[in-house]
């Protein structure tokens, strides 16, 4: 029999701990049940921040104290100072109560009953931009705690990019030099000015390291759900005809068709139509069935897209076009960006309609009528 010790973090939580043995006579045995070990803290503080403040802002921190322990305690709530920002607190002065903002350490004091969740605010005005530590310590008789936590700080304005571009061309002589004049404008908000450079071995480098922020999981109604869908294929297929398709791209993407071409299937009418909330709708949309008609269809050759959804959703499309050769809609459009921006008239549509059958007319499987 052996034993060892191993620290054990303080996040209240269960842990489940099992083991196995190997004997050179017996062969393997297991533990016949898992151990469980709840880890539990009976005083702590915890800090509430949001994702990320403007400098100048004013901003409410928010540290809960948990009191666990059998009897009511004094605490006392100290946050640090930091020149990173000003502490914004009330004071009495002419018999009127007034707030100043101040660089240095506030703290507050509270009775706390056994079992009891106490909220405590701080508020504080940022200073400086960028990651600034916010340090707050609980200290009562017999237990304390403290946190570290990171605030991310932005610049006030609206942020904006210049980009000098360079061709870099060593075939005469083997080296490069140049230089680049940077300048900002004089209203650029203080603190905020940054310079990167990169060097791209490829004329198109630029777009290509950004498609992969283009790929999106499907989410939303029947409109949004295609939106997030159509632009995985077009990176998937640009990604692989300049040969720089990843394996991690190419799974991630897959994953994310799939998902979307699943999450649509619950958007169909029985006549195999779509639109935006399905069944719940009077009619299908012509604009979204031609949408789902050409986006099934590009992907097909990508997953597997049944053939005869797509069937269906073309008959049902053909079913909409008017004797002189145009598209009505009988149903809505609520998402006016599946429409490009274009005018949603009768024209639009039945070019998008028409560019829809002619994209169905490239998938195996797949009867015009």
């Amino acid at each position: 029999m052996t034993s060892f010790s191993v620290p054990v973090p303080d996040t209240i939580t269960t842990w489940v701990a099992t083991a196995f043995a190997v004997n050179p006579n017996s062969g393997l045995g297991l533990d016949p049940s898992p151990a469980n070990l709840r880890v539990f803290q009976p005083f702590f503080v915890s800090l509430t921040l949001p994702y990320s403040v403007i400098r100048g802002e004013l901003v409410v921190l928010q540290a809960n104290v948990f009191n666990y322990l059998k009897k009511d305690i004094k605490v006392l709530i100290i946050i640090d100072k930091n020149k990173a920002f000003k502490n914004v607190v009330t004071y009495l002065k002419d018999n009127q109560v007034k707030s100043g903002r101040f660089s240095f350490r506030i703290g507050r004091t509270l009775n706390i009953a056994p079992g009891e969740i106490y909220p405590v605010y701080f508020p504080i005005v940022p200073s400086e931009i960028g990651d600034i530590k916010i340090n707050i310590t609980a200290t009562s008789t017999g237990a304390s705690d403290s946190i570290i936590r990171t605030l991310k700080v932005e610049p006030e304005g609206v942020e904006k990019e210049f980009n000098n571009p360079v061709l870099i061309n060593t075939e005469d002589s083997g080296t490069f030099f140049d230089d680049v004049e940077i300048s900002f404008p004089p209203n650029t908000v203080a603190g905020s000015k940054r310079v990167r450079a990169s060097v791209i071995g490829d004329v198109m480098g630029p777009s290509i390291s950004g498609l992969a922020s283009l790929l999106k999981m499907p989410y939303g109604c029947g409109e949004q759900n295609m939106l997030n869908f159509a632009p995985n294929i077009f990176v998937w297929k640009y990604l692989t005809i300049t040969n720089n398709l990843t394996p991690d791209l190419e799974r991630k993407a897959k994953e994310y068709m799939i998902k979307g071409y699943q999450r649509q299937m619950t958007y169909v009418h029985q006549d195999g139509s779509y639109s935006a909330f399905g069944k719940s709708d009077a009619s299908g949309s012509t604009w979204l069935t031609a949408f789902v008609v050409k986006s099934f269809s590009q992907a097909s050759d990508l997953i597997t897209i049944d053939k005869y959804v797509v069937n269906y959703a073309v008959s049902w499309l053909i079913s909409q076009q008017n004797k002189n050769g145009t598209f009505r809609e009988p149903g809505r459009v609520i998402n006016k960006a599946m429409q490009g921006g274009s005018a949603a008239g009768e024209r639009t549509l039945t070019a998008f309609s028409l560019i829809a059958l002619k994209e169905a007319e490239n998938m195996q499987g797949v009867c015009l009528f």
